[in-house]
């Protein structure tokens, strides 16, 4: 008869970190999220000077194209990052949790590339 271990996660005394900070992780999501419209107006300002009309409406397309498909390639896993990572990491299994959404989103990420690459 064989056994199969499983993976327990024990949890451990719950001590103030980092992540524990509201204000820190506001102000963080914050400059992220200026930094994101920062490079995006800077992106679109050099694509709306540098290519034609024919050629500016191909690549808005394939943008919104793009920001529909990246979450969905994922199914959005990493969104639940600031869900899970402290429950993980506070009960010392943090790579065990990492592992297995990296494997999870490489192999969608994978399957929506091969499904792309016969439909072109």
């Amino acid at each position: 008869m064989s056994t199969t271990t499983i993976e327990t996660c024990q949890p451990t005394r719950r001590t103030a970190s980092i992540g524990d900070s509201f204000a820190y992780g506001l102000m963080i999501m914050l400059v992220i999220n200026f930094g994101q419209r920062v490079v995006g107006i800077v992106r679109n300002i050099g694509f709306c000077h540098f290519l034609s009309e024919a050629d500016l409406g191909q690549w808005a397309l394939a943008n919104s194209f793009f920001m529909i498909a990246a979450p969905l390639a994922v199914l959005g896993l990493p969104g639940a990052f600031g869900k899970f990572v402290e429950y993980f990491r506070n009960r010392l299994c943090m790579t065990a949790y990492l592992k297995r959404v990296g494997m999870v989103c490489a192999i969608s990420t994978l399957t929506l590339s091969v499904e792309m690459k016969t439909f072109l």
